[in-house]
């Protein structure tokens, strides 16, 4: 069933004695210091049932703030007017930052977890090669699509560009429009893999592991969504597990964290973590484990109705009337 617990702390000193009270030799120098109550630095919220609901909310607002932006391209070019040109042919649907380097880029790339990236290949400091390779190899940045540019025509320095993981590389000098519509194809190709990973994540929740055969993502991106789903096997029941605390046991911040699910899945890590619940809940209503109460608790709702309320949104139908149809 789970259980709730509400602990209360006293404030004050009024309860405690007087060889309880250690006082501050500091404020004792400061009569006015002294005489003010000492006041919590946070204030006490019991965990209700209501507050799994308020966290979901709350980290459904945070995600919308995110979306509702335009997608962020970064252009790493140590060319001015050859970042101003790429700027032009995107400035209307992106967000753009600029990088003038590789070593500038990828200090960017974190900061701001870009949707896609444009890079040249000559560059001081760390050339395009070299940024596209660091990039392809942090579990943090490994799924952003690059396209690279080279003056370099040559089938070596091609071949070069495509083995440091490129997705996709023009030669100089190019036209504006080429390079939208590589930019538009990248794009769909994530927007495919995302539905391909989505039939998977439905179909295998239960599984020891999901099997990612041609769903089009890397080797690191893979280990990273088995990752994932490891870490919900064996935190999912508790109901106190958000963003926050995921993206604590996952090791990266919030905004990287859910950007890189969002590009990977299509959805919030909010959403994702209720999905897996929600899968999870409806294998065992099919094997009759327990109340609809019960099964709740078990996958880490702490307030029934709320499961109810995002079961019937999910499914369609309640989960009463789910387990008749199973």
């Amino acid at each position: 069933m789970g259980s709730t617990f509400t602990i209360l702390l006293p404030l004050g000193k009024e309860h405690l004695t007087p060889d309880q009270i250690i006082k501050d030799p500091q404020l004792a120098d400061d009569p006015d210091l002294s005489s003010q109550e000492s006041q919590p630095d946070i204030p006490y919220t019991p965990y209700t049932p209501d507050t799994q609901k308020e966290q979901l909310n709350s980290d459904a607002e945070d995600v919308a703030k995110t979306e509702t932006e335009p997608p962020i391209l970064l252009i790493v070019e140590d060319n001015a007017d050859m970042r101003a040109y790429i700027r032009e042919q995107f400035e209307t649907e992106y967000r753009i930052i600029e990088a003038v380097d590789g070593l500038e880029g990828f200090n960017k790339s974190i900061e701001h977890i870009p949707d896609i990236i444009i890079s040249d290949v000559m560059m001081p400091k760390m050339d395009g090669n070299e940024f596209c390779a660091k990039l392809k190899n942090d579990e943090r940045t490994c799924h952003f699509p690059l396209i690279l540019l080279t003056a370099r025509a040559s089938s070596e320095s091609r071949i070069e560009s495509l083995e440091t993981g490129a997705d996709d590389f023009i030669t100089k000098p190019f036209d504006g429009g080429e390079l939208s519509i590589r930019v538009k194809n990248l794009v769909e190709q994530r927007k495919r893999i995302r539905r391909v990973l989505e039939g998977k994540f439905r179909k295998s929740y239960s599984g020891p592991r999901i099997d990612f055969a041609d769903s089009g993502i890397s080797s690191m991106d893979e280990q990273f969504m088995q990752k994932l789903v490891t870490l919900l096997k064996e935190h999912h029941t508790n109901p106190e597990l958000n963003i926050t605390e995921f993206s604590r046991l996952i090791g990266q911040s919030r905004a990287q964290l859910n950007r890189k699910v969002k590009a990977l899945t299509g959805q919030s890590t909010a959403e994702f973590i209720r999905t897996y619940r929600l899968n999870r809940a409806a294998e065992l209503i099919k094997k009759k484990s327990g109340t609809v109460a019960e099964i709740a608790y078990d996958v880490g709702f702490n307030n029934p109705s709320y499961f109810t309320e995002c079961f019937k949104q999910y499914y369609g139908q309640l989960p009463s009337e789910f387990n008749d149809q199973s």
